[in-house]
């Protein structure tokens, strides 16, 4: 049996696997051991062994969300550009190789950041794709979500 004290997650895991081989029903039981299975064989992240993670244009509930907060911030930032579409363009390109490299490590953006470069931030934390054309940006921009 792992041992939670030794912060073993790998084994925690293997005793869930051995759990649901013994509790689960049939269906329940091929799904996640195939999973599990896969998961110890391949090193991939367990959501995706077990066939549930989201690509970014799924529009699960969860991307959804996603999708809204980034818009919503795209927006904010497009708005301390004077609504110029092309400026935000070029800071977006500007922050993505000047920026995030150094700030991608971080859960919040560093004090000093101006209020743009916290739009940006989190625009790109959220990790979905970000906008590469003035007209993409002005089109998420006349969205209201």
């Amino acid at each position: 049996m792992a041992d939670p004290a030794n912060n073993n997650p790998v084994g925690m895991l293997g005793e869930i696997i051995a759990t649901v081989r013994k509790h689960a029903s049939e269906p329940a039981r091929t799904w996640f051991t195939a999973g599990g299975k896969n998961f110890f064989r391949t090193g991939a992240r367990l959501d995706e062994c077990l066939g549930l993670a989201a690509r970014p244009t799924e529009r699960t509930p969860l991307n959804v969300v996603r999708y809204q907060e980034r818009n919503r911030m795209l927006r904010a930032a497009l708005a301390l550009c004077g609504n110029d579409a092309k400026a935000l363009l070029g800071e977006i390109n500007q922050f993505e190789v000047v920026n995030w490299p150094l700030l991608q490590p971080m859960n919040k953006p560093p004090r000093g950041a101006s209020q743009i470069q916290k739009k940006l931030f989190t625009v790109f934390k959220i990790g979905l794709p970000v906008p590469r054309t003035a007209r993409r940006i002005e089109q998420i921009a006349s969205r209201n979500e």
